[in-house]
């Protein structure tokens, strides 16, 4: 595939940097490291754990947290 990347300064100058020192293209250079980075993507995926939460029944009729005006009602009427 080709296509246009605009690449910031930094990294240019890395990756011009890693493309002497190696005597490979630029274009090599970079699909290596972005290969690379895709691969650690990868893997860091696999690894991450999954949580999962479970609803629970407080037994309290409780307002609406997201609703400040129904929480501040409640508590004028005494109700906790």
């Amino acid at each position: 595939m080709r296509t246009t990347l605009t690449i910031e300064d930094d990294i240019a100058s890395k990756l011009i940097e890693i493309k002497s020192k190696n005597h490979k293209s630029l274009k090599n250079v970079v699909n290596s490291l972005l290969r690379s980075g895709i691969e650690q993507l990868d893997k860091v995926e696999e690894t991450a754990p999954h949580y999962s939460m479970t609803s629970v029944n407080l037994g309290a009729n409780l307002p609406d947290l997201d609703n400040i005006s129904e929480i501040l009602a409640q508590d004028e009427k005494g109700i906790k």
